[in-house]
């Protein structure tokens, strides 16, 4: 998702996705991570998908919905990702 500021220049400041990499062991082999401008707002264990690209593709495009419907916003910043 992108804003635009009131000059009218598009810039990303809402990041929404799932990671797998070893920098969060806390959070499982794969998490779904929410960055908000420079910061990190959440970070979700996530169920790790061993199966084909195309088919995780489908499968993390049929949550985002979902995902996206547990968004808390304030201020129109989001604040908080309870999925």
């Amino acid at each position: 998702m992108t804003s635009t500021g009131s000059t009218g220049s598009s810039q990303r400041d809402f990041l929404l996705g799932w990671h797998q990499d070893d920098d969060h062991p806390e959070h499982g082999e794969v998490h779904l991570q929410l960055n908000q401008s420079d910061s990190v707002v959440a970070r979700m264990r996530a169920k790790f998908l061993d199966e084909h690209p195309m088919t995780v593709v489908e499968a993390r495009l049929e949550q985002l919905p979902a995902v996206v419907n547990t968004l808390t916003w304030e201020n129109g910043s989001v604040t908080e990702l309870d999925w």
